[in-house]
């Protein structure tokens, strides 16, 4: 027996150079083989059938694999001892990787869950908020509504203009819950046709009369009226004498006031008057107009109202003025 510090291990790695034709290093070797001599440097063109099994070849070419209470498994080779470590890393891999994908799992069931219960719950409210008596889409209103129009919005990319602040949310509300009111009548309104009346008129100042004009009267409308009138009233009773003064009225004077109030003249006049008194006519039909009160109205819709009836009222009142 062989004991320890002889060498054994020393020529064991000697013969395995020879093996793996490797130059020994850091020595110098030489063997004889068959009475033929084979230098260190020669072992790279050896061919010699050496099989050496020493301590460095089980480092190299034995892989034990754990199994737990299963006996271990021994793999030989050098390339197959380097891919069974590359299997034994990617099991760790796997390993971890699986741990990593259930922990991920089980993220992923959490967020359904939470994002399931965020749905129904809002769908509740929206539910509850929207429903009413009759024919209502919001009475059925579950979460796969909720869910098909938040995806919608999501692709949309216009989500911010749906959402609402706390006064027109509170507006809302109260529109939601505010007694039914009955519903207005219609007003009954003729309004006046302004563009014609507006044609009419602009042709009466457009037309001009023909006559010998007073130069008193002319400048006295007060007075060229007063007068008017008491030359129809001489001709309607066919006097003769002043209906004032019972004076011989002087037919020179007679003729220049007729000649000053010619016919063109009267019928001017008279269209003045009858386009006046249409013109008062439609004032007081629309003064007439009574609109209903706002307590008949929603209450959102009060403010807009009594903005819309003011304006109403200021534009109708110059009218009953007329």
């Amino acid at each position: 027996m062989v004991g320890t510090g002889s060498g054994k291990t020393t020529i064991s790695r000697l013969f395995r150079a020879l093996e793996t034709q490797t130059a020994p290093a850091n020595c110098e070797i030489e063997f004889s083989i068959n009475g033929t001599g084979v230098l260190g440097p020669d072992f790279q063109q050896t061919t010699l059938p050496v099989r050496v099994f020493n301590r460095d070849f089980v480092v190299a070419n034995v892989f034990q694999t754990g199994g737990g209470d299963v006996p271990p498994i021994l793999v030989l080779g050098e390339d197959s001892v380097e891919k069974q470590a590359q299997v034994e890393t990617l099991k760790a891999d796997l390993t971890e990787a699986q741990a990593q994908q259930h922990k991920r799992q089980l993220q992923k069931t959490s967020d359904e869950n939470e994002r399931d219960r965020h749905c129904i719950q809002k769908a509740r409210v929206i539910k509850e908020t929207l429903r009413s008596i009759g024919q209502n889409p919001y009475n059925n209103y579950d979460k796969s509504n909720y869910q098909r129009r938040t995806r919608e919005m999501l692709a949309a990319g216009d989500a911010k203009q749906y959402r609402l602040d706390d006064n027109t949310r509170a507006s809302l509300n109260s529109q939601i819950h505010e007694s039914p009111k009955a519903q207005i009548k219609e007003i009954d309104c003729k309004l006046p046709m302004l563009p014609n009346f507006a044609d009419d008129v602009s042709k009466l100042l457009e037309f001009s009369v023909v006559s010998a004009a007073i130069t008193s009267l002319q400048g006295n409308p007060t007075l060229s009226s007063w007068v008017h009138q008491g030359i129809g009233l001489h001709d309607l009773y066919g006097a003769d004498r002043c209906l004032f003064c019972e004076q011989t009225l002087p037919q020179v004077r007679l003729s220049r006031l007729k000649a000053h109030f010619s016919t063109e003249y009267d019928q001017l006049l008279k269209n003045i008057d009858l386009q006046s008194a249409m013109l008062e006519q439609a004032a007081k039909e629309t003064a007439s107009v009574v609109l209903p009160h706002n307590s008949q109205f929603y209450e959102d819709l009060t403010g807009e109202y009594d903005n819309a009836l003011r304006e109403f009222q200021h534009v109708q009142q110059p009218r009953t003025m007329l």
